[in-house]
C-alpha cells in the first residue's frame, strides 16, 4: 500500500502514518530507516482511518480483497492516487465508506523533492463516495499534507482522471512520443546519418523542447527556437500527425472508455504478462537504446549525460537564433563553441576550471566537434560565437 515519498510528506506534515508492506518486501528496511512505522498491509488497514492504496493498478484488487476489505469498517476512507480500479469496477468498496482520490501530477520521488524544497506538485482531487459528508474536505487535508495545495489542486472525477490519464499515456506521453522518436531516429540512420547524431536530434534534444513547453507553452517554445525551427514546426507538424493519426487517437479513447483496454490489460496480468514482458525486452534491444559512443570504453550518450550531471553540468545542444532565446531559469549566459575537450570557459581554459580531457573516468567528448553542442553549468547558458571562442553576454529575461 506504500509510496514512501507520499508517506514521508504526510508524516512531516504532522499526520500519523503507518506503512503497510508485506513480509519480505525490499521497501520495509528503507521505510524503517526513514523512521516510518511498518506493519503488514492488513495491520495497517485495521489501524488506519484513511487507507491510501499506492500499489500498482493490477496488484490493487488482490491487495484490497486480502488485506483491506476485511478492515474497511463504516466511517473509514479509502483513497487512491489513480482511479483505474474504481472506474473499471475491479474494486467495489462498501457504501458506508468515503472513496476519494488525490493524484499528484509527478512521480513519487519528485513529489517528495519538491515538498522538501518548500514547494508543491499540482494534483487532481476526486470524490467517488461521500458517506461521511466531509470526504472532499478530508481529501484536501491529505493533499495539503503532501504539499500539493501549495501548487494547486484541480477537482475532477474518477472517470475523467482515469480516461484522460490512460489516453495521455497512450497517445502522447508514452506510446506516441516513443514511436515518434524511434521513427525519426530510424529514418535518419537508414538514410546514412550517424546514429549518435540521430540520437541527439531525435531523442536527446527533446528535453530542451519539453522544458520550454513546460515553462511557457507551445508559443514560448516557438519563441525560444530559431525562426527556421518554428517554420519547420508549421511546415511538417500536420504531415506527421495526420487526420488518420487523429482517427486512431479517437479509437484509442473509445477503447479506454468502453473498458476493452482495461479488460485486456487485466487479462494479460492474470497470465503473467507474457506479451508485455516480451515487448519490453524487444524494445530494450532497439538500436536507439544501444547507442555506443566509444566502443572501447563502452561510453554511451546517456553515460556522458550522467557524467556531466554528476559534475554539476547539464548537456544540451543549443539554439543559434539569438541571445534572448535559449534560456535557463536564472543566471548569466555565455557564448562558447566546443571543438576540443575541455576548451570552454571565459578565457579558453578548461570549463570553470575543470579539465575534462584529463579526467580518465570521463567519456570522450569528441562528438561535440560535429554537433556544436554545449556544456551548461547549472544556472548558466552557453552559446556559440563566430570564432569558437567564449564571450560573455547577459540574456534578457521575458
Amino acid at each position: 500500500m506504500a509510496n514512501l515519498y507520499y508517506d514521508k510528506d504526510a508524516r512531516d506534515s504532522g499526520v500519523s502514518v503507518m506503512v503497510g508492506l508485506p513480509e519480505g518486501s525490499a521497501s520495509r528496511a528503507k521505510a524503517e530507516k526513514e523512521g516510518l512505522t511498518v506493519k503488514s498491509p492488513a495491520e495497517a488497514a485495521a489501524w488506519a482511518d484513511v487507507i491510501m492504496i499506492l500499489a500498482p493498478d493490477t496488484r490493487q484488487p488482490k491487495l484490497y480483497k486480502d488485506a483491506i476489505e476485511p478492515h474497511l469498517t463504516p466511517g473509514k476512507t479509502l483513497m487512491f492516487a489513480h482511479g483505474f480500479n474504481i472506474r473499471f469496477g475491479a474494486i467495489k468498496p462498501p457504501k458506508t465508506v468515503d472513496v476519494t482520490m488525490i493524484a499528484p501530477k509527478a512521480p513519487g520521488h519528485r513529489v517528495r523533492e519538491v515538498f522538501v524544497e518548500g514547494g508543491g506538485t499540482p494534483a487532481l482531487i476526486a470524490v467517488d463516495q461521500d458517506a461521511s459528508g466531509h470526504a472532499k474536505a478530508q481529501a484536501l487535508a491529505y493533499a495539503k499534507g503532501l504539499g500539493t495545495t501549495r501548487a494547486g489542486v484541480l477537482e475532477t472525477t474518477f472517470t475523467e482522471e482515469t480516461e484522460t490519464d490512460l489516453f495521455g499515456e497512450q497517445a502522447v506521453l508514452c506510446g506516441g512520443i516513443s514511436e515518434l522518436i524511434k521513427a525519426g531516429f530510424e529514418t535518419l540512420v537508414e538514410a546514412g546519418y550517424q546514429p549518435e547524431v540521430a540520437y541527439f536530434e531525435c531523442l536527446h534534444e527533446l528535453k530542451l523542447i519539453v522544458d520550454l513547453i513546460y515553462r511557457g507553452g507551445l508559443s514560448y517554445m516557438r519563441y525560444s527556437v530559431s525562426d527556421t525551427a518554428e517554420h519547420g514546426d508549421y511546415h511538417a507538424g500536420k504531415r506527421i500527425v495526420t487526420q488518420q493519426t487523429r482517427e486512431e487517437m479517437k479509437k484509442l479513447l473509445a477503447g479506454i472508455r468502453d473498458g476493452s483496454f482495461a479488460k485486456a490489460w487485466i487479462e494479460e496480468n492474470e497470465k503473467g504478462c507474457p506479451n508485455f514482458l516480451a515487448r519490453r525486452k524487444a524494445e530494450q534491444q532497439q538500436q536507439i537504446e544501444q547507442i555506443v559512443l566509444n566502443p572501447a570504453r563502452g561510453a554511451s550518450l546517456r553515460t556522458v549525460a550522467r557524467a556531466f550531471e554528476a559534475r554539476g553540468f547539464s548537456l544540451h545542444r543549443h539554439n543559434f537564433a539569438g541571445a534572448p532565446e535559449n534560456l535557463t531559469p536564472k543566471g548569466v549566459s555565455y557564448n562558447c563553441r566546443l571543438h576540443n575537450p575541455g576548451i570552454c570557459s571565459r578565457s579558453q581554459n578548461p570549463i570553470f576550471g575543470y579539465d575534462f580531457a584529463r579526467d580518465p573516468t570521463f567519456p570522450t567528448l569528441s562528438y561535440f566537434s560535429v554537433l556544436h553542442s554545449c556544456l551548461i553549468p547549472s544556472g548558466h547558458n552557453f552559446r556559440a560565437s563566430a570564432n569558437g571562442l567564449c564571450r560573455r553576454f547577459h540574456s534578457p529575461r521575458p
